[in-house]
């Protein structure tokens, strides 16, 4: 009996450990453990950016998202980033996404090699990304432009514009077959006269 109940407690503890690690993976991996310095950023808006998200430099993996709140009509992005980074004075920070679907990252260039290394805690400058509701909306307008001319240059609005340049060939239908049969004619006397000099 005692050693079924120690075997049942080596069991629950070893899946409490095993749970512990994925927790701490999911969380942050190895960085929870790790040394890191906070930083922030400030934004017009912070699009669908959560806490969690990665934060990169030049696409490379060097931290996480803490919190995100409004602060002074902007909202504020608190990062823990590794120091190892040595994120730059006058690097700036932009938020993107991996695709329509993917995820939300803060990412930061790596600015000049001359400034100095950001200090913790210090505020990063930053680039706003386009709105892709925005953009999404400027396609759509325009694609229901294009639907619009399509419609106006169909069934009797296209008659109407054709109208007048119908009118307009038969007004002048004699002058034109004048011209046409001169044009006719000079074409054929070229091609005599090239046949002579060929000959």
């Amino acid at each position: 009996m005692k050693n079924s109940l120690e075997t049942r407690l080596g069991i629950f503890f070893a899946v409490v450990v095993v749970a512990a690690f994925i927790l701490f993976e999911m969380v942050g991996g190895q960085r929870f453990f790790a040394k890191s310095i906070p930083i922030r950023a400030r934004f017009n808006t912070a699009g669908d950016l959560k806490a969690g998200d990665p934060v990169k430099l030049a696409g490379v993996d060097v931290g996480k998202v803490r919190s995100i709140r409004i602060n002074s009509g902007k909202v504020e992005v608190l990062m823990d980033v590794d120091p190892a980074a040595e994120i730059r004075t006058d690097s700036k920070a932009v938020i993107k996404f991996t695709g329509l679907m993917g995820q939300n990252f803060v990412a930061i260039d790596f600015g000049s090699q001359n400034s100095p290394a950001l200090a913790p805690d210090a505020i990063l400058e930053t680039k706003e990304q386009p709105d892709l509701a925005a953009i999404m909306a400027k396609l759509e307008t325009a694609a229901d432009g294009m639907q619009n001319m399509s419609k106006s240059f169909s069934g009797e609005d296209f008659g109407k514009l054709l109208g007048p340049l119908t009118e307009l060939v038969k007004d002048n239908q004699p002058r034109i077959a004048t011209i046409l049969g001169n044009l006719q004619n000079l074409t054929t006397t070229m091609n005599e006269g090239k046949g002579r000099s060929v000959a």
